[in-house]
C-alpha cells in the first residue's frame, strides 16, 4: 500500500533486478577501487532507466551542490551526467525519460522514506529525524531549477 498523496510511478518496463540504493555507503572500496555492493533491502524489479537515474542521483550527483557527498562535491553533474548515460548505451527514448523519471522518483521518495520511518522505524526513523526529508525536498528543486540543463546533458552528444 502506498503512502497518501504521494504521485503515481511512472511506469516503465521493468526488465531487470536494481539494486536501487547505489550510495558511496553501499559501495565496499579497496585502494580507491569499488570491489563489492552490500544492502540489498531495497532490490527489486526495475526498468533501465529507473537503474541509470539511481546511478544519476547518487554519482553523477543530481543533487544540490551542499547535500553531495564530500568526495563529489565538486563535479560537474552535467557533464558526469553525460558520459555516464553515454557508457550505459540508452536509447533516445530512454534518455528523454530519464530527467522526468528522476523527478518522478525525487517526488515519490520523500513519500516512501516518511512512510518507512513512520512504519517500520530503525534506520528509517533516524534518517528522518536527521533530516532525510529536508534533503529530498532540495533534491526535488534542484531538479526542477536543472531540468533543461540536465536534459541537454543526456540527450546524447
Amino acid at each position: 500500500m502506498e503512502p497518501d498523496g504521494i504521485p503515481p510511478a511512472i511506469q516503465l518496463s521493468q526488465e531487470l533486478v536494481g539494486h536501487r540504493d547505489v550510495t558511496l555507503e553501499n559501495v565496499v572500496f579497496r585502494d580507491e577501487r569499488a570491489v563489492a555492493l552490500i544492502d540489498f533491502d531495497l532490490a527489486r524489479r526495475s526498468a533501465p532507466i529507473e537503474d541509470v537515474c539511481n546511478m544519476l542521483q547518487w554519482w553523477a550527483p543530481w543533487m544540490p551542490p551542499e547535500d553531495r557527498p564530500h568526495a563529489l562535491a565538486d563535479v560537474d553533474p552535467f557533464e558526469r551526467a553525460a558520459a555516464m548515460v553515454d557508457a550505459y548505451g540508452l536509447d533516445s527514448a530512454s534518455r528523454s525519460m530519464l530527467v522526468p523519471a528522476a523527478r518522478n522518483g525525487a517526488a515519490r521518495s520523500w513519500h516512501l522514506m516518511r512512510m518507512r520511518a513512520d512504519r517500520d522505524g530503525g534506520g528509517w526513523r533516524r534518517m528522518w529525524d536527521e533530516g532525510v526529508g529536508d534533503v529530498i525536498r532540495r533534491r526535488q528543486e534542484w531538479l526542477r531549477f536543472n531540468e533543461d540543463e540536465l536534459q541537454a546533458a543526456v540527450a546524447g552528444r
